[in-house]
């Protein structure tokens, strides 16, 4: 053993899917007994390891503690630590979905078989949809891309619960119009003589295929990667061959494996899908950006020397192809920037809604949108929209002293409870958005907020 090896490695699980005593009582007897047992005599003197959880809104900070040094991750979270802290995906797990082995995931978006003004995804132009958390909503960003729908610019309104029941009793009393969740579970729902009959899929995608055979679900979304297990990049590499080795090695009917309820291990699958999905939902950095009409400083923009063939990278232009023109943004990071009080700028790598902005009912909120792209309006203006039932609008003010791209937001609102504010310019939609969770005037206790509840 060498002096870059560490007594005890710790596997973090950062997933939607496992509250934090399921995944320590169902992974324990792998990540942890197996483990130890299997990989740790390897070595002399042995390792061990342990397990704890993170929730999407802990992991980075974990991350950068190095509180963990393995993690079962979800696939946008693993694309974040990839490239926030060059993370490397070992081994994709291959789940069990009622008696299906697949080492890919899709997601729906259902309704009520009766509602006949609902057939295809851009019939949700004004409507509320409902989601289990943001990250469900956030992965079917692409399907709603490209049946000309902007998830935060075009909803009537967002509906957020963890609670199946209450998205269900939702949906079927009509207080929302549709609702998003993991194909699987809507499929295994669609199958309960309670329910058969009353719901149907919006827009499936047909041909859909995981390792050469059909997808056994409807999926309105692409299908992505399941969880990988991650290895951070301080972690020697003949432990993460040793482990990679060892879980490859368990069969479906292990102990581990059922104990798990996952069919097993494979060679990492490629997650370059999921990137684009959520690079395209503006939750991932571009490193290069050219967005249309936006107007640059000349030191912002090089012509590449000779031009390049294929266009343009980043996001949907309408470039010809045989223009190469590689757009820096001024600041490196994000997009949208978000200052509050004179406070510093919240940044939004975290593939979430930028944390969240505390406020009592019809208190003025007061913040600044800094643009790295220093875009200016020159139609509409600047727009910030609250998704409620009925949607707030507050247009802000720009700060030429500042500069372009900058603008002044003042809001407030009596509605109680988390909502999701996006923005606009000229009428397009921008950038990620934030969360305004608004407290009772007459109360001072706070409900914590976390990114997977939305």
């Amino acid at each position: 053993r060498t002096s870059t090896m560490q007594d005890i490695y710790r596997i973090h699980a950062v997933s939607r899917n496992f509250l934090p005593s399921t995944f320590l009582t169902s992974f324990g007897p792998m990540f942890e007994t197996y483990l130890t047992n299997e990989v740790g005599q390897r070595f002399h003197p042995p390792i061990s390891f342990a397990i704890g959880t993170d929730t999407v809104s802990s992991f980075f900070s974990s991350a950068d503690a190095k509180a963990f040094d393995l993690a079962l991750a979800m696939p946008f979270v693993t694309n974040c630590l990839e490239e926030e802290y060059g993370a490397l995906p070992l081994l994709t797990m291959r789940d069990l979905k009622m008696g299906h082995e697949l080492n890919r995931i899709g997601s729906v978006v259902f309704t009520r078989t009766d509602r006949f003004d609902m057939i295809n995804l851009i019939d949700l132009k004004d409507k509320v949809v409902a989601a289990p958390s943001m990250i469900i909503l956030q992965g079917m960003h692409r399907a709603f891309e490209d049946a000309g729908l902007s998830i935060f610019g075009d909803l009537r309104a967002i509906f957020l619960s963890p609670n199946q029941d209450i998205l269900l009793s939702a949906v079927l009393t009509n207080e929302v119009d549709a609702a998003c969740a993991p194909a699987d579970v809507v499929d295994e729902l669609m199958r309960v003589s309670l329910y058969r009959g009353l719901f149907k899929v919006i827009d499936p995608l047909p041909g859909l295929l995981v390792e050469g055979e059909p997808f056994p679900f409807q999926s309105t979304s692409e299908l992505l990667p399941e969880h990988a297990l991650v290895a951070m990049p301080h972690v020697d590499y003949r432990v993460r061959r040793e482990v990679a080795a060892a879980l490859q090695s368990l069969d479906r009917g292990s102990p581990e494996c059922v104990s798990a309820g996952i069919a097993g291990w494979q060679n990492a699958l490629s997650y370059a899908s999921a990137r684009v999905v959520y690079r395209s939902a503006g939750l991932l950095r571009y490193d290069n950006r050219v967005v249309p009409g936006a107007h640059m400083p000349p030191r912002a923009v090089q012509a590449h020397e000779g031009g390049h063939r294929g266009g343009v990278r980043g996001r949907k232009h309408n470039v010809p192809r045989e223009v190469h023109l590689p757009v820096q943004a001024l600041q490196g990071g994000d997009e949208l920037e978000f200052i509050r009080d004179g406070g510093a700028p919240q940044r939004c790598v975290e593939m979430q809604a930028c944390g969240v902005l505390d406020v009592r009912q019809n208190e003025l909120l007061s913040f600044r949108v800094l643009d790295n792209l220093r875009r200016e309006a020159v139609g509409s203006g600047f727009r910030a929209r609250l998704l409620l039932t009925e949607p707030q609008d507050f247009f802000g003010e720009p700060l030429p002293d500042e500069g372009p791209g900058v603008w002044e937001v003042n809001m407030s609102t009596s509605a109680r409870g988390r909502h999701l504010l996006g923005f606009s310019l000229d009428g397009q939609p921008i950038g990620n958005y934030i969360m305004i969770q608004v407290k009772d005037a007459a109360c001072g206790y706070l409900q914590e907020v976390t990114a997977e509840g939305g």
